[in-house]
Parts: C-alpha cells; sequence; structure tokens
C-alpha cells in the first residue's frame, strides 16, 4: 500500500447531453491528471454500465439519479484513464449499477476530483485474472 497527498482538488459540472465518461475524461486530460479520486452526483437521460467480468452491457432509459459515482485516475500506456463504477435509482427507486461505460447521458452532472502527488498510479494487464490492475510497485 502506498500514501498519497492531495495536490489539488478540482470541481466542475458537466453540461446537458454530454457522455459522462467522455466528458470526464476530457476534463482529467485537460489538467494533466495523472492520479486521483474522483466522484461525481447527478441525473441521467440514460445510463450504460458493464457488468461483472465483461457479461453483457446493461442499458436503461432515464431520468435516473445517480446515487453513487466514484473512481479513480491512473495511467495506462502513458494516458490518463478513469475506472468508475455507478449507482442510479429510477423513478420507482429500483437500483441498478456497475462499471460505467461510454453511454451515459448527462441531464446535470457535478464532479470532484482529487489529484494526488507523486509517482502515478499505473495500470497494468494482469494475465490470470483478465483485467488492467494498479501494478503493486
Amino acid at each position: 500500500m502506498r500514501g498519497y497527498k492531495i495536490e489539488q482538488f478540482h470541481m466542475g459540472r458537466l453540461v446537458q447531453g454530454e457522455d459522462l465518461l467522455h466528458g470526464l475524461v476530457q476534463r482529467v486530460h485537460a489538467v494533466e491528471i495523472l492520479s486521483g479520486y474522483v466522484w461525481a452526483v447527478g441525473t441521467l437521460d440514460c445510463s450504460a454500465f458493464r457488468s461483472p467480468r465483461g457479461e453483457p452491457q446493461i442499458t436503461l432509459d432515464g431520468p435516473l439519479e445517480i446515487i453513487t459515482c466514484t473512481g479513480n485516475v491512473s495511467q495506462k500506456d502513458l494516458k490518463s484513464v478513469l475506472h468508475l463504477h455507478m449507482g442510479v435509482v429510477d423513478r420507482r427507486g429500483r437500483v441498478y449499477g456497475g462499471h460505467v461505460v461510454p453511454g451515459n447521458r448527462v441531464v446535470v452532472l457535478e464532479f470532484c476530483v482529487a489529484e494526488f502527488s507523486g509517482s502515478p498510479l499505473v495500470r497494468e494487464r494482469d494475465e490470470k485474472l483478465g483485467l488492467d490492475l494498479w501494478s503493486e510497485q
């Protein structure tokens, strides 16, 4: 386990119609964040998730309220990548969630990114699990 200090705290919002994942990646790249922690709240017109271990993608029509959206920024092949998980609730109170993929159309979204100082977190392929995980260095 490694310790990190927060270098800077970034806050912002996405605009209506933006894709949640693409919008957050653009903002992270714009300020050159290498490692950090991400969280967000808001509402979506539609949502898309990948369920555990690559099962078929889940898509939902909204309106959907984001009840949790957290993840991290790390490096993969010398690029900043986001790994996010999100839970949403529909108008009947049913909760859905999983790994965020493109296809989450924003109505409104406010986000925070705590940028870490020091050596960036790096993702490497774990062939046994078939996942890109933080290196143990």
